[in-house]
């Protein structure tokens, strides 16, 4: 079982696009031979408007011509349906409902968490996206000092309640 598991998992590296670094989607391959999602060898191609479109991977120029590979489209949507079966419960919670890629991206001008396509996106494109990783220790660190005025109010108004009370002299 491992073994498959492990066969999976490389199969998965070896279907992974390289600019978003998600499994295809709508695989199309280049002159060169090189595989990206449409979507993202598309905008990464409009990002650089004012020269010939290049293949990210190899840096050759390429005609701007996208050509589908349904085979690979198919391997690809076949590990998908395994890796459904098999994936952990949640999952599918953690994924970007219009590209059902994993959400990697926070967009703190809409205080969304968004996937690597939408944050390439011209939605998003000006605002300010951070790896969700970072927005998370940024709010961790936001609430914990909260907390923390919370706590010294708290233990502030105790301390009043006991002087009040008689219990401390001051």
């Amino acid at each position: 079982m491992a073994t498959d598991a492990s066969t999976l998992e490389e199969l998965h590296s070896e279907l992974t696009c390289p600019v978003c670094l998600e499994l295809f989607r709508e695989p199309v391959i280049l002159e060169c031979g090189h595989h990206f999602c449409r979507v993202c060898i598309t905008q990464c191609w409009e990002a650089k408007y004012d020269e010939h479109p290049t293949c990210p991977k190899c840096r050759k120029t390429c005609a701007p011509k996208l050509r589908p590979n349904s085979l690979l489209c198919n391997v690809v949507d076949s590990v998908r349906r395994a890796r459904d079966i098999d994936g952990k419960p949640g999952d599918q919670e953690n994924r970007c409902e219009e590209h059902e890629e994993k959400l990697k991206l926070f967009c703190e001008d809409d205080q969304l968490a968004i996937c690597l396509v939408c944050g390439m996106s011209r939605d998003h494109k000006t605002h300010n996206v951070i790896p969700i990783n970072e927005a998370f220790e940024n709010y961790k660190v936001t609430l914990l000092e909260h907390y923390f005025t919370i706590y010294v109010s708290t233990c502030v108004g105790v301390w009043n309640t006991y002087e009040l009370a008689g219990f401390v002299t001051s």
